[in-house]
């Protein structure tokens, strides 16, 4: 019983990317993150020929919630995206589809 304990423990002190919504999405899209520590995060969205199209957020946060705004994705053609966030050594990657 104890080993699922110190799993649940464990993924609570590693930065986390929240689902992106709305997904698929029209216009505005919000990006939701989370960090157990202070720490430099960078958030960049990429086509699918790998190009990187917009970066997000590049700087550090204190510990805790955040939601990123990225109002400029209606400017980006319909398509499948990729959104990647790197925090310390964590590095997560999310779909993303943009319709019209």
């Amino acid at each position: 019983m104890p080993r699922p304990l110190r799993f649940v423990l464990l993924v609570l002190l590693l930065p986390a990317l929240a689902p992106t919504y709305p997904n698929p999405a029209r216009a505005e899209v919000t990006v939701p993150f989370q960090l157990a520590e202070p720490g430099k995060v960078r958030i960049a969205v990429y086509d699918l020929l790998g190009r990187e199209v917009a970066i997000l957020v590049d700087e550090v946060f204190e510990a805790g919630s955040y939601e990123v705004a990225w109002a400029e994705a209606s400017a980006l053609a319909a398509g499948v995206y990729l959104v990647q966030f790197e925090a310390g050594s964590t590095s997560r990657t999310q779909r993303l589809t943009l319709v019209r």
